[in-house]
C-alpha cells in the first residue's frame, strides 16, 4: 500500500487492522426518508446536535488511508491541545498531525460550542433518569442505560436516526440492533436541547475499536471526510475505494424489521410484530417534535376505553372517507348537524365532496385524507360529547328525585302521616 510507518508500534497495530473486514460507511438516504414520510423529522434531530449536513454526506471509504488513519491513531480525551481538550494524533499520508477534538469538529462540520457535551456524564441525572427516557420511547423502563433492543422503540423516526448513529459516528459492522449506552445519550440529548461535540464521541469510539476491537471496521467514510478537508482528496480519488456502499434505504428498513410493505403504504414494526394500524407516511403521527408521538401502543392503557386511548386509537388509525350519519325518524337529513371541537378550520374540501369517487391526484387525495379524518374526529368527540352531557343530566335528575323523595317522608312525618305502603292489601 506505500505506507511509511512512524514506528513498530503503528506498523504491529497496522498488521493486526488489516486482518479485520473493513465495511463501506452507511449513510442516511434522503428517497427512503422521504416515502415514509420521516425526512422531516430526522432531519430536525440532525440539525438539534450540530449535523445539519450529514443527510447529504456520502464519502466511500478507502481501505488504505482508513488503515494508515486508525493504526496511527492515539487519543487522550483530557489532555490540553490548542484550540480545546481532547488531545488526538495520526497520520495521513506520511504526515503527522495533533488536534484538538474541537478542531476535528470543525473539520467535519460539528457542534463544537464549550456548552456541548463530549461525553455520557458517570454521575448526576442521567445516571438515574436514562430508565424512565427509555419507557417514553419505548413503553418498558429501563434497568441498564446499554444493551437495550432498538426494535422496541415505537417512533420510527428516532429509530432510523439511531441507525444512522451505529453506522456512522459509532459505526460497528452490522451489530446495530442494540442502542449503546452513548447512542442512548445523544438521542436524549435531542430533546433536551443539549449540545453535543460529536467529534468527541466520534473519535473516542474509533481509537476504542483500533485498539480493543475486533469486528468489522464500519466508520471508513468518516476517515476519508478528515482526509478530504485536510487536502487529500486528489490523492484519495486515485485509489480504489471499497465496494458496497449502501445507503439505509428502504430495502434495508425492510429487511431490519421498522416497516412492512402493504401496497402502496407501509406498516410500523415494533419489537418485530406488524403494527397494521399504524400506516405511512403519515408525518402527523411521527413528528418527534411532538412526544405524543414517541409510544403509540401504552402497556398501562392499552385496551382501556378511557378517553386517552380512543384520542390515540382514532389519531393512529389510517384515514377513511367520512360516512353520514345514520337518519334520525321525522327529521330532514339536512337537519341533522354535526358539532365540531377543533378550532383549527377542516382543510378546503366542501362537506358534501363526493368521496364514493376517491382521490384523482396525490394533492386531492391529502385533501381528500385530510377531510375525512377532521370530520371522523369530530363527529367522534361530539357523540362521545352529547353521551357525557346525557349522563350528567341522567344523574342530576336521578339526584333531584332522590332529594324530593327525602324531603317528601320528611314532611309525612311531620304531619303524622305514615309512609305509603308497596304492599298489596
Amino acid at each position: 500500500m506505500g505506507i511509511e510507518f512512524k514506528d513498530d508500534a503503528q506498523r504491529t497495530r497496522f498488521e493486526k487492522l488489516s486482518k479485520r473486514t473493513i465495511t463501506a460507511t452507511r449513510y442516511a438516504d434522503e428517497t427512503c426518508l422521504r416515502t415514509l414520510g420521516l425526512f422531516d423529522s430526522v432531519d430536525w434531530m440532525f440539525k438539534q446536535i450540530g449535523w445539519g449536513h450529514f443527510l447529504t454526506l456520502r464519502h466511500p471509504t478507502y481501505e488504505r488511508v482508513t488503515l494508515e488513519f486508525l493504526s496511527s491513531l492515539t487519543y487522550t480525551y483530557a489532555q490540553r491541545v490548542r484550540h480545546g481538550f481532547g488531545g488526538t494524533s495520526f497520520r495521513l499520508f506520511g504526515q503527522d498531525y495533533l488536534l484538538s477534538h474541537n478542531e476535528i469538529g470543525n473539520l467535519l462540520q460539528f457542534q463544537t460550542s464549550l456548552q456541548s457535551v463530549d461525553g455520557v456524564p458517570s454521575q448526576g441525572p442521567w445516571t438515574t433518569e436514562y430508565g424512565q427516557f427509555w419507557k417514553k420511547l419505548t413503553g418498558a423502563l429501563a434497568t441498564s442505560a446499554d444493551g437495550n433492543k432498538s426494535s422496541c422503540i415505537h417512533n420510527p423516526a428516532i429509530r432510523y436516526f439511531h441507525r444512522v448513529l451505529a453506522h456512522t459516528i459509532f459505526g460497528r459492522g452490522d451489530s446495530t440492533g442494540i442502542v449503546n449506552l452513548r447512542e442512548l445519550y445523544i438521542i436524549h440529548c435531542v430533546f433536551a436541547r443539549k449540545q453535543v461535540n460529536s467529534a468527541a464521541f466520534m473519535l473516542a469510539h474509533m481509537f476504542k475499536m483500533a485498539t480493543s476491537g475486533n469486528g468489522p471496521i464500519a466508520f471508513g467514510g468518516l476517515i476519508t471526510s478528515i482526509a478530504y478537508a485536510l487536502g487529500f482528496r486528489e490523492r484519495i480519488l486515485q485509489l480504489a475505494p471499497v465496494q458496497g456502499n449502501m445507503p439505509i434505504d428502504l430495502s434495508s428498513c425492510l429487511s431490519q424489521k421498522l416497516v412492512k410493505r402493504e401496497g402502496e403504504m407501509f406498516c410500523l414494526m415494533i419489537r418485530n410484530e406488524v403494527e397494521s394500524r399504524i400506516k405511512l407516511p403519515n408525518p402527523t403521527i411521527t413528528d418527534v417534535r411532538d412526544e405524543e408521538n414517541w409510544l403509540y401502543v401504552n402497556p398501562d392503557e392499552e385496551g382501556e376505553d378511557t378517553d386517552a386511548e380512543i384520542e390515540r386509537q382514532t389519531r393512529l388509525s389510517p384515514p377513511r372517507p367520512h360516512a353520514p350519519p345514520p337518519h334520525v325518524p321525522g327529521t330532514p337529513p339536512a337537519q341533522v348537524s354535526h358539532t365540531h371541537t377543533h378550532s383549527d378550520p377542516p382543510p378546503s374540501l366542501p362537506r358534501d365532496f363526493d368521496f364514493s369517487a376517491g382521490p384523482s391526484t396525490s394533492e386531492s387525495r391529502i385533501l381528500y385524507e385530510l377531510n375525512a379524518l377532521h370530520y371522523e374526529v369530530a363527529d367522534l368527540r361530539a357523540a362521545q360529547q352529547e353521551r357525557n352531557d346525557w349522563e350528567a343530566e341522567r344523574d342530576h335528575l336521578m339526584r333531584v328525585n332522590s332529594h324530593m323523595i327525602r324531603q317528601m317522608f320528611t314532611w309525612m312525618t311531620r304531619q303524622g302521616m305514615p309512609p305509603a305502603s308497596s304492599d298489596d292489601d
